[in-house]
């Protein structure tokens, strides 16, 4: 599959995606997390061409405190979350978070290792 540009991705997630060819990777961590994720592109991103974006992202957030990596460029064909749903309380956050980042045509897949089913079962 063609993936132009991928937003809200781990580090390892991301950067398998750029690996395979993804024309644009957008990874975002916490903004305390963020140094710790561009050491790990860094280290293991040779010959991506310059694909994969590191961005701080607090979801939550309104809209216009998204960094323009995230907010400046149009909706995101795909999506990939990967083991994000550990804290119940940033549920709702990332909900409204990938409301305001993806657009209509946007496809979301989440990995989950389920912890407390009963806690993630809203999902």
């Amino acid at each position: 599959p063609d993936l132009d540009s991928l937003a809200i991705v781990p580090g390892i997630v991301g950067l398998t995606a750029a690996h395979l060819g993804a024309g644009r990777c957008v990874l975002t961590d916490l903004p305390d997390l963020v140094d710790l994720l561009r050491r790990n592109v860094a280290s293991n991103s040779a010959g991506d061409g310059g694909a994969v974006v590191v961005a701080p992202l607090v979801w939550g957030s309104p809209r216009s405190e998204f960094p323009v990596e995230v907010s400046g460029s149009a909706a995101p064909d795909l999506v990939l979350c990967s083991d994000l749903l550990y804290e119940p309380k940033g549920h709702q956050p990332l909900v409204d978070t990938l409301a305001e980042v993806c657009g209509l045509a946007t496809t979301i897949l989440f990995t989950v290792k389920l912890r407390f089913p009963e806690r993630e079962a809203a999902f």
